[in-house]
């Protein structure tokens, strides 16, 4: 991968992309085999990557370092005849990576991708080519690619997904906030309380043994004095009986 030829400025770079335009300093730099084999070993295992950016097939081996995505075979040849003023167009494992470009497979991704060209109204990501990379979307989302990459590279940028550390976990209680109630106003009135509020039922006693066979006895000498006195009064035996007083 030469370097691009002198007429080009700095800043016409930036609008083609990454691709093999290239930054001053270490954009230039080529990768080593066993680096740019461990990168693509870890972008492969994510699941937004094993699938091709342009069609449905799986496992793509080839990249455009331009958006960032990963291609299949049939959809590189494809981008190629874009040209290389589109999309620039790499094997993942048999062409040379400069720093730059493999920056730019960190920060990209086809989730990522997906994600921009789906937020700005390209549903379908299965269109035509020539249609998809010319389009104004493609344009914004190679240009943002390519000023975090410059970014990057000067330093002055966060570290790619890849060297990202991951914070560490916190509790619930350590970031459990106790919440303050606000002081009650006169607006407000108190809550009252059961004790004062709610009048508890009193449980009736109930009757002793020994007092209900006392008031049985007692009932039962009023009802024969009753009976004795209806007796003298002239009724019958068997009124008396029929009454319930013998």
């Amino acid at each position: 991968c030469g370097t691009w030829p002198k007429k080009f400025s700095k800043s016409q770079t930036l609008r083609r992309g990454i691709g093999r335009h290239s930054f001053a300093g270490m954009a230039d730099e080529p990768v080593p085999k066993e680096e740019r084999d461990r990168v693509f070993r870890k972008l492969l295992a994510k699941a937004d990557n094993r699938t091709c950016f342009d069609c449905p097939q799986r496992k793509p081996i080839w990249a455009s370092s331009t958006f960032g995505v990963f291609i299949c075979l049939d959809c590189a040849g494809g981008q190629r005849r874009l040209g290389t003023h589109l999309t620039f167009v790499r094997s993942v494992d048999m062409d040379t990576w400069t720093r730059g470009q493999l920056e730019a497979m960190k920060r990209g991704g086809n989730g990522r991708a997906r994600d921009f060209f789906r937020a700005h109204g390209v549903r379908d990501l299965h269109i035509r080519q020539d249609t998809k990379y010319a389009s104004s979307t493609a344009r914004q989302y190679r240009d943002r690619l390519a000023k975090e990459v410059q970014q990057a590279l000067q330093g002055g940028a966060a570290p790619s997904p890849l060297a990202t550390p991951e914070l560490p976990k916190k509790s619930f209680f350590e970031d459990f906030e106790p919440m303050e109630m606000p002081p009650r106003t006169q607006s407000s009135p108190a809550l009252a309380t059961p004790a004062a509020s709610v009048k508890m039922p009193v449980p009736r006693a109930e009757p002793d043994a020994a007092q209900f066979r006392v008031r049985s006895a007692a009932q039962m000498k009023q009802a024969r004095a009753a009976s004795g006195k209806l007796s003298a009064a002239g009724l019958s035996a068997a009124g008396l009986s029929a009454a319930g007083l013998s």
